[in-house]
């Protein structure tokens, strides 16, 4: 597959965004005018990315998604990457969408642009939840249920549980980095992940006294080396 690269007349995708496409065989959109772009139960929706925003974002993303290869893209499903603003699944406002069906993953570069830290851990966060669907995990993971403890109960999922600071790190929920993270079992994994990789020293430091976490962080590092050899301890920040 040759990556392509679909920019707005203003602005010019960077050299290495475009590099980063080709590396990984994905194409790179970005959107130069509204879209709604229909999946098979949904709708994810968006307008242009504006040249100040992209230009912030891009070296960030661009140093995250470079610890990915071609590999995990393929086995992940995502043939593109889709840049825009006023990202929404459906009506809901989202900094990304893992759009399952359309091999594709929207970004939004100008939501959370006064946070990295957050940019950085949507950006793992979500493309997570598109490996997880393909190991078969996002819907049903007794496996990992059964790892809290009996009395824990998931919350009615991530699209319900939008109030500000739920995704703030916390070592007040035994088993758990964030409240985001008791949403959903998906959410759960998802917020591990991408934490693993932003804030390794927290997540690590809380899994020495967190026997739950500890199993946690065990398994999801086994099934994502089971996925792809790239999950390795090598690829682990702090590992």
């Amino acid at each position: 597959m040759i990556a392509s690269i679909v920019a707005i007349a203003l602005f010019q995708a960077p050299p290495d965004l475009a590099k980063l496409g080709e590396r990984l065989a994905v194409s790179i959109d970005v959107r130069s005018a509204p879209f709604s772009d229909s999946g098979k139960d949904y709708k994810v929706n968006g307008d242009q990315a504006t040249d100040a925003a992209m230009a912030k974002y891009v070296p960030l993303f661009v140093t995250e998604w470079s610890r990915y290869t071609a590999d995990v893209m393929r086995k992940a499903k995502v043939t593109k990457i889709v840049f825009c603003e006023k990202l929404a699944l459906g009506q809901q406002i989202r900094a990304a969408v893992p759009a399952y069906g359309l091999d594709a993953m929207y970004y939004d570069p100008a939501l959370g642009a006064y946070s990295p830290s957050y940019q950085k851990s949507v950006i793992h966060h979500e493309f997570f939840h598109m490996m997880d669907y393909q190991m078969g995990r996002s819907e049903v993971d007794r496996e990992w249920v059964a790892m809290n403890p009996p009395e824990f109960q998931y919350g009615s999922g991530g699209a319900k549980m939008r109030t500000s600071g739920v995704g703030n790190l916390t070592k007040e929920i035994p088993g758990f980095i964030t409240m985001y993270g008791t949403s959903a079992m998906e959410e759960d994994k998802a917020e591990l992940y991408a934490h693993l990789i932003v804030d390794p020293k927290f997540v690590l430091d809380q899994a020495k006294t967190d026997a739950v976490l500890a199993s946690k962080i065990a398994l999801l590092k086994k099934r994502l080396f089971a996925f792809d050899s790239l999950f390795g301890q090598k690829f682990w920040p702090n590992s």
